[in-house]
């Protein structure tokens, strides 16, 4: 058996947030993670169970675990016995690779526990399916979201349209974050969870909201190109026109003003920018919501892109690197006060594959937020807010910090 150092607990309080029994002086307000890397998931789930209950002196109001697919047969146990212990709600998956605390666990064994337990939150958490009908497909499901602050979404990547759901809970003014858990096994091999109910289709949701706050982010990790050109010709994903030139000569324009680093950079991953407000001044990190350039056709003059661009969109492209992604994610958790609990998704191209060493999201969100309890996975696509929408991202690390209201 090995158990995890990296066990943390928070109350909301500054003064207290390395106590495991410390109370916040705004409430009994605790939050706790705990990962074991246990080969047993019986023996797995009872020590990291015992360690955040221990924390939080009782009984959570909300449970949240991630495994990675090593315990994929026991997903059963994992939802039976997390649903016989939450007050409210709990719910979680199966995915590629968890984190806790301020580690990463991108290619072992692993299975996290994370535990709030906050007097006047209200959690709630149910599946979400999406059903063909003749006018396309509709979603149906859900948790009560009447008087929810936010939302955490766990998708299936083959059975359920994780943007279209986004989109739709920011029509009704509510950020969501989360992530498509990809643990390897195809269609219908997915393992997500809810209140002791195990589905291998659709998502799993769970609402937060009362007497707490959600206060979402997502670092993008890409950095500009360029200057910002106006759409003057599309349809759909294609862009044909660029400031009011083919879109292909633009970009050859400009890649012959790069430098030599930045050249190799978009040659082995080029992307664009969408701007989000288009009534900034300037524009910079963080204001764009990020796609991948899909193909390039030269005989044409157009460039496929991951999104939909309407003429008059003002666009940029960029490129992403470990230096970028670092500094943004930096940028993004600057500022940042102390948290009783964090959640985090973050890419399954990230990790150690793509910095050169482990534990590098996080980490820096262990240390930025002094630390948090942090519990979270890798995902095949994140979901996070950006400006006004909610969206599916790439490479990108999407968190969320659950803090007690502000008296």
């Amino acid at each position: 058996m090995k158990l995890s150092p990296h066990i943390h607990a928070g109350d909301g309080s500054a003064a207290v947030q390395n106590s495991l029994s410390s109370i916040s002086t705004m409430g009994s307000v605790r939050f706790a993670s705990a990962l074991s890397e246990d080969v047993d998931t019986t023996s797995a789930l009872a020590d990291a169970l015992g360690q955040v209950t221990d924390a939080i002196d009782g009984d959570p109001d909300l449970i949240v675990a991630f495994a990675t697919p090593h315990h994929h047969g026991a997903i059963e146990h994992i939802a039976s016995v997390t649903a016989s212990i939450a007050r409210d709600a709990s719910f979680g998956c199966i995915a590629e690779g968890v984190v806790a605390g301020d580690r990463e666990i991108d290619s072992g064994r692993g299975l996290v526990v994370w535990a709030a337990r906050v007097p006047g939150g209200v959690f709630d958490a149910a599946q979400v399916e999406a059903i063909r009908v003749p006018q396309g497909v509709t979603v149906t499901g859900g948790p009560a979201i009447a008087d929810a602050a936010g939302v955490v979404v766990l998708a299936d990547p083959f059975s359920f349209p994780a943007g279209a759901y986004g989109s739709r809970l920011a029509s009704r003014g509510l950020p969501a974050v989360g992530g498509v858990p990809n643990a390897g096994r195809g269609p219908g091999g997915g393992a997500l969870f809810a209140n002791g109910d195990v589905f291998s289709h659709g998502a799993v949701a769970a609402s937060f909201g009362g007497a707490l706050e959600f206060r979402p982010s997502v670092s993008q990790g890409c950095r500009p190109l360029g200057e910002p050109v106006v759409v003057t010709d599309s349809a759909d994903r294609v862009l044909s026109g660029l400031a009011g030139r083919p879109a292909f000569t633009h970009l050859q324009d400009m890649f012959s003003r790069l430098s030599d680093e930045d050249r190799a950079l978009a040659r082995h991953g080029l992307h664009i920018g969408i701007v989000m407000d288009e009534y900034q001044a300037e524009y910079g990190t963080g204001d764009f919501l990020i796609r991948a350039v899909i193909g390039i056709d030269q005989a044409s003059g157009t460039i496929e892109v991951g999104d939909k661009v309407p003429v008059g969109r003002t666009v940029q492209f960029q490129v992403r690197d470990p230096g970028t992604a670092d500094v943004d994610l930096r940028e993004v958790l600057d500022g940042g006060a102390s948290s009783g609990g964090v959640l985090l998704f973050t890419c399954n191209g990230r990790g150690e594959r793509f910095f050169g060493e482990s534990d590098h999201d996080a980490s820096l969100v262990a240390a930025a937020l002094r630390p948090p309890a942090l519990a979270g996975m890798f995902a095949a696509g994140e979901i996070g807010p950006v400006g006004s929408g909610n969206y599916l991202h790439g490479f990108t690390a999407s968190l969320v910090e659950i803090r007690p209201t502000t008296a």
